[in-house]
């Protein structure tokens, strides 16, 4: 049965796949980001497992992009994950929970609603995940956290991975 307007279509590849991930304003109406004004939404708020602290680079599978990927790259955003577990461990959270607190955070600062959607792979994770909204952080967790943005280093995709974002 071929798909027609208005029918739901089933679960699976032929859904839409790729073209849904990428482009859900050809689909069925979704509420895209440009109709909710004042609102942010940060791209991949746990840095794809990065600030998770539990990403071990070495173990990454062959055809993982993030073993090319430029922001797993070397040591130099080591720190930054190093920082984050910090704060975690004095406050008795997960590093997950931490860099979700502090993209909530950012709400008051910025004048938004703030809305973190972290991916997971895990059924256990969204829960943890949640926890972070009732996360405060003080003075000292705000105060070791707010530089680590300026201190990223490495383009977010390869040359050869933006080029295939582009093309959707």
């Amino acid at each position: 049965m071929s798909w027609a307007p208005g029918r739901p279509r089933p679960p699976g590849p032929g859904a839409g796949g790729h073209q849904v991930r990428h482009r859900p304003q050809r689909r069925r109406p979704v509420t895209p980001y440009p109709r909710c004004p004042g609102l942010r939404a940060p791209y991949s708020p746990l840095g794809r497992g990065f600030l998770t602290g539990a990403l071990d680079r070495s173990a990454l599978g062959e055809k993982d992009f993030r073993r090319t990927n430029p922001r797993f790259a070397g040591e130099a955003n080591e720190k930054i994950a190093r920082t984050v577990r910090e704060v975690a461990d004095r406050l008795g959270a997960t590093p997950a929970q931490v860099a979700l607190a502090w993209v909530y955070a950012q709400a008051e600062r910025l004048g938004v609603a703030v809305a973190a959607i972290p991916g997971t792979r895990s059924p256990a994770r969204p829960e943890q995940n949640a926890a972070a909204l009732e996360l405060t952080l003080d003075a000292e967790a705000l105060a070791a956290l707010d530089p680590l943005s300026d201190q990223v280093r490495g383009e977010r995709y390869t040359p050869a991975h933006t080029a295939e974002v582009a093309r959707g």
